[in-house]
C-alpha cells in the first residue's frame, strides 16, 4: 500500500516523513487521484514488539529518546517531552511500552494515511481472536476453506464458524480491490472514517461479534498529529 502511494519519499534526519505530512511538505510527492484505502489494525499491535529491558521508567525513556532525541540534544520548537510525559501515566510499564510501540510504529502511520487521504479512507479494526495481536488479521485475509482448519482455533469463541467470518472479511477486501468500494449487497455497510475526539469513527470492527460499525480509540490522533509537527519541524 506504502508504495502505491508515494512517488518520492526524501530520508529525514533521525525518521521518515509521515505520509499526512507528505502536502505540507514542497520537497514530497504521493499519488492523489487514488479513488480509496482500505486499512487494518489490530487493538494490541504493539505487544509483540515490546523491546527487552521494558521494565522501567529509565529503560522506556532511554528507548523514546533513542527515536526522538531530546531537546537537549535536538533544540526544537516540538520536542519529544510531553509525550514521555502522557506515556508515564500508564502504571504499568509492560503496558506503557506496547501502547508507545503500537502508536509510533503502527497507529500513526495509519492516521497519516487518513490525514492524507481525508474522506477516501475505510478503517477496518481486527479484534477477533487471541489477543489482537499484530498479523492475526493475515490468517483471514488468505484463508481457503476445507484447509488449515487448526488455524480456526485461534479465533474462538466468535459469532459462526471462522471459515464464515474469514469468507466476509475476503469480500469486503475483494470488493474494495476491484471496485474502490468495500460494499456488497447483504453485507454491513462500511463507510469512510470520521475524525471522532483523538478516535475515529465509523470503524469496521471484525471481531467475536462478527462485523459491526464502531467509535475507535485504538488509532491515537493526538500522538499522530504530534509525531507528524515533529517530523515536519526537525525534518
Amino acid at each position: 500500500m506504502v508504495p502505491s502511494a508515494i512517488s518520492a519519499f526524501p530520508p529525514q534526519r533521525y525518521s521518515q516523513a509521515p505520509l499526512g505530512a507528505l502536502h505540507r511538505l514542497p520537497y514530497c510527492n504521493y499519488f492523489k487521484n487514488i479513488t480509496s484505502l482500505l486499512l487494518s489494525a489490530a487493538p494490541n499491535e504493539g505487544a509483540g514488539f515490546v523491546p527487552y529491558l521494558s521494565n522501567s521508567t529509565s529503560a522506556f525513556d532511554t528507548y523514546v529518546t533513542s527515536l526522538f532525541p531530546p531537546a537537549s540534544v535536538l533544540p526544537s520548537t516540538v520536542t519529544v517531552e510531553p509525550v514521555i510525559a502522557q506515556y508515564g501515566t500508564i502504571p504499568n510499564m509492560e503496558t506503557r511500552m506496547a501502547r508507545f510501540v503500537g502508536d509510533y510504529s503502527f497507529y500513526a502511520h495509519a492516521s497519516a494515511l487518513m490525514t492524507a487521504y481525508e474522506g477516501k479512507t475505510y478503517l477496518m479494526e481486527f479484534s477477533r481472536g487471541i489477543g489482537g495481536y499484530h498479523g492475526l488479521d493475515i490468517i483471514p485475509t488468505f484463508w481457503l476453506q476445507g484447509t488449515g482448519q487448526g488455524f480456526g482455533d485461534m479465533f474462538t469463541p466468535g459469532q459462526g464458524s471462522f471459515g464464515d467470518f474469514a469468507t466476509t472479511l475476503q469480500r469486503y477486501l475483494a470488493r474494495h480491490a476491484m471496485t474502490g468500494d468495500p460494499n456488497a449487497d447483504g453485507m454491513d455497510e462500511l463507510k469512510t472514517v470520521k475524525e471522532n475526539g483523538v478516535g475515529y469513527a465509523r470503524v469496521m470492527d471484525a471481531g467475536a461479534e462478527g462485523f459491526m460499525i464502531i467509535e475507535s480509540h485504538v488509532v491515537n490522533r493526538e500522538f499522530a498529529e504530534w509525531w507528524v509537527e515533529w517530523n515536519i519541524v526537525n525534518k
